[in-house]
């Protein structure tokens, strides 16, 4: 630079390119088809240079669906890519999604008392089950001693998708011991039924003639009725006793039932 008495001078400056910055919308990633799923792009890129560090904002966001927000929601599977403006530079990035489907509850089993089996559907199995704690992971699908009320079910599926069922327990026994029985094979009431220890299988039943002499011992999984016989030969008509322990309720029902023939 001259002036203009001739007087010469001069300055140097350096001036460095900006490289073109790195953007990443983050990994592939994978969701359950019952999530929610964000995508962020971000409000902002840092770079330093020299030891300083410089915050720049995005300006404009531009998603292949259209989407001209920050974030973008996903509700199915597929591509994603973001073009974004930071004053600078166009910067973009694509991510792919991929979707699992979810377990479905689909029936719950309170049969026998204080006792709740969970079936599922869907989903990736092998499942996990839990009860009003979702932490508390089983392999095994039913719970037993259930407290009557409201409880909360849970199952995941191999791939860490869920489902729950909100669902009210008012588990009772009512069990019915005839008082007698005619197995004269006439094809009505040949056989002494118990009704309702069905819902304890845990449950045991001793028959006794009235000796004391134990004619039969068998547990209610196995059968919940008498045909009058001992080791394959009918009794004769009589009155028999039988104590039925109630499990897991722990309870005993003793009385006697009269055969007639």
């Amino acid at each position: 630079m001259i002036d203009e008495f001739g007087c010469i001078g001069w300055d140097t400056k350096v001036v460095d390119l900006l490289g073109y910055p790195g953007y990443t919308l983050g990994n592939d990633t994978t969701a359950c088809d019952s999530d929610e799923l964000i995508i962020d792009a971000g409000a902002e890129r840092i770079s330093e240079y020299s030891g300083e560090q410089t915050i720049t904002p995005f300006i404009d966001y531009t998603w292949n669906t259209g989407n001209q927000e920050q974030t973008q929601e996903i509700t199915e599977p597929g591509d994603y890519w973001v073009e974004i403006f930071d004053g600078c530079f166009y910067l973009r990035d694509t991510i792919h999604v991929d979707y699992y489907p979810s377990p479905e509850i689909t029936r719950l089993d309170t049969l026998y008392y204080a006792q709740v089996s969970v079936f599922a559907d869907n989903g990736t199995s092998p499942y996990q089950f839990a009860m009003d704690d979702e932490n508390r992971l089983q392999n095994e699908n039913t719970f037993k001693n259930v407290q009557n009320g409201e409880h909360t079910v849970y199952v995941e599926d191999k791939n860490g998708c869920t489902a729950l069922k909100v669902f009210s327990l008012n588990s009772t026994y009512d069990i019915n011991v005839p008082n007698f029985f005619t197995p004269n094979n006439d094809g009505f009431n040949d056989t002494w039924v118990i009704d309702g220890v069905e819902r304890l299988p845990d449950s045991e039943i001793f028959i006794y003639d009235r000796y004391g002499k134990l004619l039969r011992r068998f547990k209610a999984s196995e059968s919940i009725s008498w045909d009058g016989e001992y080791q394959n030969k009918p009794v004769p008509s009589d009155d028999y006793w039988y104590v039925i322990h109630l499990q897991p309720v722990d309870k005993l029902i003793k009385g006697n039932v009269t055969i007639k023939r």
